[in-house]
């Protein structure tokens, strides 16, 4: 676990503000209420500064839910096998690591790092209580399942949304021929040889100029930058968010 045994509140009014805070995220606004007392009992609320660690990359091992009560933070994931790294902004109502406490976390595949952007309040969830109820009530299984189902409806009407986006298909198509250059020091994310214009405005299904602005765009950027004949990506996180 991150830090020591988690912190149970010590008084009724405490448990009570915990609870109201659970109930602004849809994830634990649907348990019922029982449930609910039960984890706000096994959930303790922090505080960070802006530019603090929350918890730092190989730090995290699947054993806690951290939900966005104010501010901002920035989720980093990195793949140890491959190096593919990604960076994401969380801002207030949103959670991390729920999927993980009832699913699987394996860090020898994936590692996350959380730091405070800005002033940053959190509440921390402590996983094993969430597991035991699941394990004990069905209703409490039967919620999150209901919660997940939503946000993969959710996620495939952007994806929907995405895919009438010229920009984000070109930028996907791009992602979809990056490689990685194990020769470097540093590994590389690149593409080898770059397709006209005009090849690629058809792979996309937009036009030449479309094509011409977003490659100019990455360039300018600094995000991407020329290779002939191919394209070095400088800045893959930025290129990653683009194309997802």
């Amino acid at each position: 676990m991150i830090s020591a045994a988690t912190v149970t509140q010590d008084s009724a009014g405490q448990c009570d503000h915990v609870r109201d805070a659970l109930l602004a995220f849809d994830s634990f606004n649907i348990l019922p209420e029982s449930s609910l007392a039960i984890l706000a009992d096994h959930t303790c609320k922090r505080a960070f500064g802006a530019g603090e660690t929350v918890f730092a990359m190989s730090q995290y091992d699947g054993g806690e839910i951290f939900c966005i009560v104010s501010g901002q933070a920035s989720l980093t994931t990195m793949s140890p096998s491959t190096g593919a790294l990604s960076v994401e902004q969380m801002s207030a109502g949103q959670v991390f690591g729920l999927e993980y406490v009832l699913g699987e976390f394996d860090q020898q595949d994936l590692q996350v790092g959380l730091t405070a952007m800005s002033e940053l309040e959190i509440l921390k969830v402590d996983g094993e209580q969430v597991l035991d109820l699941v394990k004990r009530k069905p209703v409490v299984a039967r919620a999150f399942l209901v919660n997940f189902a939503r946000q993969l409806l959710n996620d495939r009407r952007g994806a929907e949304e995405h895919h009438d986006d010229p920009c984000k298909r070109i930028y996907r198509a791009l992602f979809d021929m990056l490689e990685r250059d194990e020769r470097q020091f540093t590994p590389l994310w690149h593409i080898s040889a770059m397709p006209k214009h005009r090849e690629l405005a058809e792979v996309a299904g937009t036009s030449e100029a479309e094509v011409a602005e977003i490659v100019a765009k990455l360039i300018s950027q600094n995000i991407a930058q020329r290779n002939y004949p191919g394209l070095i990506i400088t800045d893959y996180s930025r290129f990653h968010s683009l194309a997802l």
